[in-house]
Formats: C-alpha cells, structure tokens, sequence
C-alpha cells in the first residue's frame, strides 16, 4: 500500500525501508503524481464499494492481515456487483423500486 502522503515519500526512514525495493518508489510517484487518473463508472453502489474497500484497508493496516481483509471486502463487493436489483449496506438488503 503506498503512501498517501509526500512527506512520507521524501522522508528518510521511508526510503531506506523502500530503498531494496528498487525502482518501485520511483514508478508509484511517476504513475501517482504525472500520469495516474482516477475515472470512475457510473454505478449505484460505488460509494458503498468505495467505502468497503476503504474499510478493508484500514482493517489491513490496523490489524496487519491484508490478505484476509481484501479477499473479504472482494468477496463483498463482487455479491453487490452481481446483484442489479438489489442495495446492499454489506449485510442488509433491499429492493429497489
């Protein structure tokens, strides 16, 4: 998970961590900061998604199980994204009319 921040990009504990990473800082700061977009496609759910995934990582970073957390939060997303009748608050369920 990359950092969100610059100053934790340019600080020095940071790179010497990062530094046997090779040129993996340089490209994620490219693709982040020059080329990387974010486009989204219009979906009902997106926020909910958004914010599940969201979710999942803040879990990953509070408890340090990143595997778990995202294959949870797919597994939930995928059963939102497969259900076009439905809105979904992770756990309950509605009809939309």
């Amino acid at each position: 998970m990359n950092p969100t921040r610059t100053s934790t990009w340019d600080h020095e504990k940071f790179k010497a961590v990062s530094e046997q990473w090779g040129d993996f800082c340089k490209v994620s700061r490219q693709l982040a900061e020059k080329d990387g977009r974010v486009r989204v496609t219009p979906y009902k759910n997106y926020r909910m998604i958004a914010e599940r995934w969201v979710k999942a990582i803040l879990n990953a970073y509070e408890n340090g199980q990143v595997k778990e957390e995202l294959e949870k939060a797919a597994e939930e997303i995928d059963h939102v994204s497969r259900s076009a009748l439905s809105v979904h608050a992770f756990g309950t369920q509605r009809k939309v009319v």
